[in-house]
């Protein structure tokens, strides 16, 4: 696929959904009967913000309210729809969050799939729900960026981890799961796995990185990593 990462592919088709949504509100917002019409500008009011700034969530929020995915659909003469519906929306709309706010402090959806397979999800789910509104996707707006080497996502999100975030994943009570073999680095007296800490603290599996991965990291830091002579760590 292209250059670039794919959490950044995931962000860009998230931003298509927003665009989408935008211009369909403009679209038929003033063919709304009135009472479904008057609930929509209610539901601006509630937010305090203009639509040009809504979020993908906040969208599905007031296409709900104001019934305008029915009446989308009705206008567009779609019978059946399995692409433009609140609950496969809301499912995009989540991949996006996790992957643009991650929570290395808990298992979420990119712990356990692989980040190739939520992005590429990504991209279907959207190209689906253009295609079944009609709307013929330009290259501009569907074509997000993607990584030839999965190590640029991981690399990315191993940026983000602060000391702090380390130092909290001393007291997660997922640590005692892991053991140091060839290295550890000591914090308060402790001597911690290099490997286990940064995966509690950037919510990437061990298996996704190497423990010289975890040194780099946990050196820049300012963490110093020892050595115990031995050839492995899980």
């Amino acid at each position: 696929m292209n250059e670039g990462n794919y959490v950044q592919a995931i962000e860009e088709y998230g931003k298509v959904l927003e665009l989408v949504f935008r211009e369909l509100y403009k679209e038929y917002l003033p063919q709304l009967p009135y009472p479904d019409k008057e609930k929509a500008v209610n539901y601006e009011k509630k937010l305090g913000k203009s639509v040009e700034k809504f979020t993908i969530g906040e969208w599905i929020g007031l296409l709900r309210q104001a019934r305008l995915f029915d009446f989308i659909k009705n206008r567009k003469g779609i019978k059946i729809s399995l692409f433009f519906t609140p609950s496969l929306i809301d499912m995009l709309n989540k991949l996006r969050v996790e992957a643009t706010h991650p929570r290395p402090d808990e298992e979420t959806i990119l712990s356990r799939y692989d980040i190739r397979l939520l992005a590429s999800f990504m991209e279907l789910g959207v190209k689906c729900l253009l295609y079944e509104l009609g709307i013929s996707p330009s290259k501009q707006t569907t074509h997000a960026p993607f990584p030839s080497d999965k190590q640029t996502r991981i690399k990315g999100i191993f940026l983000q981890v602060s000391r702090e975030d380390i130092i909290k994943a001393t007291k997660d009570p997922r640590i005692v799961k892991y053991r140091y073999v060839s290295k550890y680095v000591e914090i308060d007296g402790k001597k911690y796995p290099p490997k286990g800490l940064l995966a509690i603290a950037s919510g990437i599996p061990t298996s996704k990185f190497t423990t010289n991965q975890a040194e780099r990291v946990l050196e820049k830091l300012g963490f110093k990593v020892y050595s115990v002579n031995k050839r492995f760590e899980i």
